[in-house]
């Protein structure tokens, strides 16, 4: 089986061992909440074993611990190579572990409770500066942000003149109201950041506030408690298919959203370094059996398998009536791959928007063996 290596666990990036105080203030508030997850994730650990093993489970399968997002399209890869048997066969004895969020996953990693997660890049970067050793080992999706006005909102003149003034102009309609993210400090709350710079509104011209996912989500803008929403499919669907809101801005599109990243990939699935240094081979099974997936979910012929692992994921009866559209709406989501230029991409972004206040060196963080284009991935998935 080919193995796949990258420097030794204490061989880090000079870049991971930057100094807590050369974080802006973001990020310096992302890392308090940061080590006081970590404290909570202990008992994880204890429960769990020490991170990183090489030992084998039962008929020569490598365990490893996956973080996952209940309610989030993020986590439906492994929902699915979990569901359809792609971790199982090749190797791999998985234990998906629900997290709240980005920090909480950060947390999990760096305290080894989680051996892999998935993160995007503006929330990964300030933490592997600040020293959570981990790197990217497969794709996840392409960017998939939506922002949705309430219908009050949407009835107004200023929606008309919105949608057609696009992306960036589009959010001046935000100007002076409160806009709902999945959680403060979160990737919904970056991508809503840069999209308001790029639109010249303030951040102080926009109130903030947390809503989740799913249900609270759509009850809050349905209920008019919020103005807009920044989500990701599955609760964006459902509350279209609930007639809660409008779409405003669809970064799905790949042509739409913030220059330096529009159509780049977006989520990846990160490794600890202590399981990739330790567990080579299983690095390499975790690969195949995420390019064996995205294929198998984009596969027309697996359509009432996918159907209802979609039900089972994102349980909603105002969803099951607009499945069809769901699954085709999110088939090009989900990639395999990571394209190396696109971590450089959010270096630059992460800096310019305040997420890092300085760039760093991004040219090892991803694992030999990751799939660098959609070929490559393609044909690492097929048998």
């Amino acid at each position: 089986m080919t193995s796949v290596t990258i420097p030794p666990v204490g061989s880090r990036l000079s870049a991971t061992n930057a100094a807590t105080s050369q974080g802006s203030p973001r990020l310096r508030t992302y890392l308090l909440r940061l080590s006081l997850l970590v404290v909570g994730m202990m008992a994880m650990t204890a429960c769990g074993g020490a991170g990183g093993s090489s030992s084998s489970s039962a008929g020569g399968q490598v365990p490893i611990k996956i973080g996952i997002y209940p309610g989030n399209i993020y986590s439906m890869q492994i929902f699915a190579a979990q569901s359809a048997g792609f971790f199982a066969k090749n190797h791999l004895n998985a234990t998906l572990v629900s997290v709240a969020g980005g920090p909480a996953a950060s947390a999990g990693m760096a305290s080894n409770s989680l051996d892999v997660a998935s993160f995007s890049p503006e929330l990964a970067l300030p933490a592997v500066q600040q020293g959570v050793h981990m790197h990217v080992v497969a794709g996840g999706t392409n960017l998939n942000w939506e922002i949705l006005v309430s219908n009050t909102l949407a009835d107004s003149p200023a929606y008309a003149a919105a949608q057609k003034s696009g992306y960036p102009g589009a959010v001046d309609i935000l100007r002076g109201h409160t806009v709902g993210v999945v959680a403060l400090n979160s990737n919904s709350d970056a991508i809503l950041t840069a999209s308001l710079a790029d639109g010249g509104v303030a951040a102080a011209d926009v109130k903030k506030v947390a809503v989740g996912l799913g249900t609270s989500a759509a009850a809050a803008l349905g209920s008019n408690q919020i103005d807009a929403l920044i989500t990701a499919t599955p609760t964006s669907s459902e509350i279209l298919a609930q007639g809660k809101g409008k779409s405003l801005i669809d970064f799905r599109s790949n042509t739409i959203g913030p220059p330096s990243i529009k159509g780049r990939p977006y989520v990846a699935q990160w490794a600890t370094d202590d399981f990739i240094h330790n567990n080579p081979a299983a690095v390499t099974d975790f690969q195949r059996a995420i390019a064996q997936t995205t294929l198998w979910l984009s596969d027309p012929a697996n359509k009432t398998a996918v159907d209802a692992l979609y039900q089972k994921e994102f349980p909603s009866p105002n969803l099951t009536q607009r499945i069809d559209s769901i699954v085709q709406d999110n088939r090009n989501v989900f990639i395999a791959y990571y394209d190396p230029a696109a971590l450089d991409a959010f270096n630059a972004f992460d800096v310019k928007y305040g997420f890092l206040k300085s760039p760093i060196d991004v040219t090892q963080l991803i694992a030999p063996g990751t799939p660098p284009d959609a070929a490559a991935a393609q044909a690492l998935g097929h048998p």
